[in-house]
């Protein structure tokens, strides 16, 4: 029987086949896996996302109305203290002295107003204090001007007690021309009364807007989308394109807005308070401004003093977060290459591995398959090696070659035991003439298979003993009673048919004399 072949030289099909088993369940429910945590991941970013934009926004409309609100009560401060009250009581210099310090002193900490002005009954200016860029001043009579036919007036004297006009959030304009640097600005505006309650004109404020416009940024200046300050008509105030700012304020861009760009956008934002959907795969999120509380008056922006107002409710901005879609879906696209990069390594892992562990699996079916062909092999041998062999119906004998170690000694003497047992013969020769000196261990298994032969009532004949071998017994004291030894197999073969002459004459005269 020939052996298998090197178990190193397993069939790579095999293996691949045997890997595939291993690295197909496993891979697939690791997608799977990384499937369901990379959509989990994705929504629950998204929705953070959406969250994130829907707080900011929110805090971006509360810092533009609460900045409005602080405006309303200073214009408030200033119209109903008791400086008016004694100014109006006498119209004295003193009074309006006493006016001119208050205005002056309050642009000075406050440094948000580009002017402050009372106003008569007729539209002259009484005092005016001008900013100037940092350095308040009052402007002296001979350049106080009337604004009776200035829309702003108009609209403002007729409120009544504790209303307040606002004007529209737009650009300072001088002499006709868009001042520059750019000013945005908002007017507020509130009548005063005498202490009979008679009205008898108002107090005007140059709100400069660009602090309002700022604190906008700064609120928004965490989120991921483009931060938008809309008018009611959908123009920018406020935008990250300065170019499409202010478009109502030149000819040349009075299409830039909002409405024009995302009309169907617009149309959701402007008659819903607040909210947040996808469109178009962008993200927006809004928020409405109401720059009046419900019992105040706002102008809509008309040259003409005459001109009716409009509730809080009407007069609006929207804050707007504009994400668009590179933005939106940037952390998807990004998490989603970290999954597919994840997964092409645990794929190469997975893959190596498997392939290992299917090769050592195939290499230990081929190992245990060789391990018993060997051994189915190795009994043969041993058969081969300890052949007990018919030389007459009573004798056997077995010839012995090489080594006699202790597992081969266990052989020889099973094999001698049974054979004399089966084959019923009366003598067996065990020829060591092919055996190397035997040590004393191996000599000691010798004489164990003798005494087992002759306790079936067989005699054995050892032939063959090497003088190495019959010194070393000596010397080691080892017992040799019983053990009958020729020289060599012939001479043993000899021995052995006297020995069966001898018993049979013996038989025949027992036989006779009974």
């Amino acid at each position: 029987m020939q052996p298998t072949e090197n178990p190193h030289d397993v069939s790579p099909r095999a293996i691949a086949k045997t890997a595939l088993i291993f690295f197909l369940p496993v891979f697939v429910l690791t997608v799977g896996i990384a499937a369901a945590i990379y959509l989990v991941g994705t929504r629950a970013r998204t929705a953070m996302l959406m969250e994130e934009e829907r707080l900011i926004v929110d805090l971006q409309a509360e810092k533009v109305a609460g900045e409005l609100r602080s405006v309303t009560a200073d214009l408030k401060f200033l119209s109903y203290g008791n400086q008016i009250d004694d100014f109006f009581r006498d119209m004295s210099k003193e009074g309006r002295k006493t006016l001119e310090e208050l205005f002056l002193r309050f642009s000075s900490s406050t440094g948000i107003y580009d002017q402050i002005r009372l106003l008569d009954e007729n539209g002259m200016e009484i005092v005016r204090i001008n900013f100037n860029g940092g350095s308040p001043s009052v402007v002296p009579d001979s350049k106080l001007q009337n604004k009776k036919n200035r829309y702003y007036f108009a609209d403002a004297f007729r409120l009544d007690r504790n209303e307040v006009f606002v004007s529209p959030l737009d650009l300072n304009v001088e002499g006709g021309q868009i001042e520059q640097p750019l000013k945005p600005m908002i007017r507020l505006g509130t009548p005063v009364f005498d202490p009979g309650g008679r009205k008898r004109g108002i107090v005007l404020l140059n709100y400069l807007a660009g602090q309002l416009l700022q604190r906008f940024d700064e609120a928004g200046g965490a989120k991921l989308g483009q931060s938008m300050l809309l008018n009611a008509d959908g123009y920018w105030c406020k935008c990250p394109n300065p170019n499409n700012e202010w478009g109502f304020m030149y000819e040349d861009r009075k299409n830039r807005t909002f409405a024009r760009a995302y009309p169907e956008a617009w149309q959701q934002i402007l008659w819903e308070g607040c909210g947040q959907f996808e469109m178009n795969a962008r993200l927006f999120t809004f928020a409405t401004v109401y720059p009046l509380r419900e019992t105040q008056q706002a102008d809509v922006g008309s040259d003409k003093a005459a001109g009716e107002g409009t509730d809080a409710k009407s007069y609006v901005w929207k804050a707007v977060s504009f994400v668009p879609e590179d933005v939106l879906y940037a952390t998807s696209r990004s998490q989603f290459r970290w999954t597919v990069g994840i997964l092409a390594v645990l794929a190469v892992v997975f893959g190596f591995g498997s392939w290992r562990l299917a090769w050592g699996r195939e290499l230990k079916r081929q190992s245990e398959q060789l391990a018993h062909v060997n051994q189915q092999q190795a009994e043969a041998i041993d058969a081969l090696s300890t052949p007990l062999i018919p030389l007459h119906d009573e004798v056997v004998v077995m010839p012995l070659v090489g080594a006699l170690d202790n597992r081969r000694m266990a052989r020889v003497r099973t094999a001698l035991v049974e054979g004399l047992y089966n084959s019923k013969a009366k003598v067996a020769i065990l020829d060591i003439t092919g055996v190397p000196p035997l040590n004393p261990q191996a000599a000691s298994e010798l004489l164990r298979s003798v005494r087992a032969a002759q306790l079936l009532g067989a005699q054995v004949i050892v032939t063959g003993i090497q003088p190495e071998t019959a010194e070393g017994l000596i010397d080691l004291g080892i017992h040799l009673d019983g053990l009958i030894t020729e020289r060599s197999l012939q001479s043993g073969i000899a021995r052995a048919m006297d020995h069966l002459q001898t018993a049979r004459g013996e038989s025949g005269s027992d036989r006779t004399e009974e």
